[in-house]
């Protein structure tokens, strides 16, 4: 699923889109959690446009998901992006709504219908 969030370009006071993709993550043998299957196009594509797709690395956030999160390179593009777990948005210091990296929902506890939606924006 791909997204795009505005960003303020402090040098110019111009706003731009900065583009990000969402997948669900889960962790490997090793328990690093990482995007499930592969990113088949970054998002800067067009249709079909071909991306060849690298794995560059993990960006640790201080905010927002409690693991790094993945970086990869289409090398089509010749741009680096970011994979964000659903409900997770660029800058975002916390879930967007109550789903697991994985995409599931949250558990509910039983007579406390808020207590999923603590931690998130809502």
């Amino acid at each position: 699923m791909s997204h795009a969030a505005l960003e303020q370009d402090q040098a110019c006071g111009t706003w731009s889109v900065r583009r990000f993709i969402c997948a669900p993550y889960a962790a490997d043998e090793s328990g690093v959690m990482g995007p499930v299957g592969a990113i088949p196009q970054c998002p800067w594509a067009e249709a079909e446009d071909g991306c060849r797709i690298d794995k560059h690395g993990f960006r640790e956030r201080k905010t927002g998901p409690e693991f790094p999160i993945q970086v990869l390179h289409c090398v089509a593009h010749k741009r680096y992006f970011t994979v964000y777990p659903v409900g997770h948005v660029p800058y975002g210091r916390v879930r967007m709504a109550p789903v697991e990296p994985g995409g599931e929902a949250s558990e509910v506890v039983e007579g406390e219908p808020a207590a999923s939606w603590r931690g998130t924006l809502f």
